[in-house]
């Protein structure tokens, strides 16, 4: 329903036959994805996705291990969580920050570092909480809020460019947010939980998506609306 409604600007024609064309315009996609207030952005991007990743991959042992769950029923309360949670904090993410836009310029931003910073304490109720019911909460809520940094930091990689090299940008935005990011969530939280249990390694990626927020606050005051 929502992408049915979107329209895309008008495209300016191009002839495409000239190597040094394309060189040009990739070197402007590099230059627009490593400018100094998007990078920043994508830094703290790739400290949420650390953080919602590592968080969905441990969940379900956590359930195991804290809440003497089955593991089936870990698996299943685990996808019943996240899954719905992710979804709103997605479409809330993109909605609050569209509508901020028409007030900053710098929406995408604080869109997301607020989605992060509002999930910390609710993953710290999770995390901390010993009855069930809290958890469920403090789990649903976290994964909620975490999640909606996403929609606004897509939004904010297809902006920094024109329409025709959007594919390129995202691939180069995703590419340095999954290895940054994604990549090594499950594992440095299970080192962690080798050394000092998993209950206090579930700390750490609320501790990256703290300092994800930040970095997201030092790009959107870099950010500078172009002419």
């Amino acid at each position: 329903i929502f992408i049915g409604r979107l329209r895309e600007p008008r495209r300016v024609e191009r002839a495409w036959s000239d190597d040094s064309i394309v060189s040009i315009r990739l070197a402007e996609v590099l230059h627009a994805v490593m400018s100094p207030p998007l990078l920043a952005g994508l830094l703290g991007g790739s400290l949420g996705l650390f953080a919602t990743t590592a968080l969905a991959s441990w969940t379900p042992t956590f359930i195991h291990r804290y809440h003497g769950r089955s593991v089936s029923q870990a698996g299943l309360t685990t996808s019943l969580i996240l899954f719905p949670a992710s979804v709103l904090g997605v479409l809330l993410g993109g909605v609050l920050s569209d509508r901020l836009l028409a007030r900053t310029p710098t929406a995408r931003f604080l869109t997301a570092a607020l989605g992060l910073w509002i999930g910390v304490p609710f993953g710290l109720l999770a995390v901390l909480a010993p009855v069930w019911t809290l958890y469920l909460v403090g789990a649903f809520l976290a994964a909620l809020f975490l999640s909606s940094h996403l929609a606004p930091l897509l939004a904010l990689v297809q902006e920094a460019v024109e329409p025709r090299w959007r594919a390129t940008a995202m691939a180069l935005a995703l590419l340095i947010t999954q290895v940054a990011g994604g990549a090594t969530a499950g594992m440095a939280v299970g080192a962690l939980s080798d050394a000092v249990g998993l209950r206090m390694a579930m700390l750490l990626p609320l501790g990256a998506a703290l300092l994800g927020g930040l970095m997201l606050l030092l790009g959107a005051r870099r950010h500078t609306v172009p002419n």
